[in-house]
């Protein structure tokens, strides 16, 4: 049994290291903190969810990682606010948008 968690632990390792590319940073970065959090929220449940020694190791790594790495997405997306606002892309000229549904 503890061989099945530790490869399930394992195996959340592996899904949890994906890079998602949109063409556009500021998406990205908010991409990646959204990533981030979930990453966490699953760790956490998992550490919550078992009494296994190495499963609860392995999610207590996953989770002192994942605020810095987070910090870190925000930490950019400060950065370019100054090049980059709200809506994303901000590069659409807004009196061509279909207001009259929104």
């Amino acid at each position: 049994m503890r061989r099945g968690r530790i490869r399930f632990c394992k195996m959340l390792l592996r899904k949890l290291e994906c890079i998602y590319a949109s063409d556009n940073l500021v998406v990205d970065m908010y991409g990646n903190v959204a990533l981030e959090s979930t990453g966490r929220t699953v760790s956490v449940r998992l550490y919550n969810s078992t009494r296994d020694r190495a499963c609860r190791t392995c999610s207590a790594t996953l989770s002192h990682a994942t605020p810095w790495h987070q910090q870190q997405w925000l930490a950019v997306i400060e950065e370019l606010r100054a090049e980059a606002s709200l809506p994303i892309p901000n590069s659409f000229d807004r009196s061509k948008e279909a207001t009259e549904f929104s």
